[in-house]
């Protein structure tokens, strides 16, 4: 096959793809943020950690697996070092402050019944689970 028609083919697929997405988008966003965008993000969320659930569960049973997996889950302490700690650090900086801006945005549609502390909480255990999730896959 020709390099330049593959290309061109991933292109247009990789166009199509943003073409539909852009349109769903506008679509949702026309109806509202609490009438849809809700509604579909509480789905969405759940399906997102089904699949990375059921990658990290096939990547873990992969034969050649095995060394990846004790490479992740027995540290040798001999490499750290101050860049380690420090990428480590702005690491989790990045995350946990996509989860609190996540929690800003949305925390004026919560209700008074639920508590800000819990749900802060909450988002701090999930950013963990997902953060060890990802790295399984």
């Amino acid at each position: 096959m020709n390099r330049k028609n593959s290309l061109d083919s991933n292109s247009f697929l990789t166009s199509s793809f943003l073409f539909f997405s852009l349109l769903l988008t506008f679509i949702l966003l026309s109806f509202g943020i609490k009438n849809c965008v809700e509604r579909v993000v509480k789905y969405m969320m759940i399906l997102l950690f089904i699949v990375m659930f059921g990658l990290a569960i096939v990547s873990v049973s992969c034969f050649s697996g095995n060394g990846g997996l004790s490479f992740y889950l027995k540290p040798d302490f001999s490499k750290v070092s101050l860049g380690l700690v420090r990428d480590a650090l702005n690491q989790s900086f990045f995350s946990l402050s996509l989860g609190i801006g996540s929690m800003a945005i949305f925390g004026s549609y919560i209700g008074k019944e639920k508590s800000l502390v819990s749900e802060a909480m909450n988002i701090a255990v999930l950013d963990d689970i997902v953060a060890v999730t990802a790295a399984l896959i």
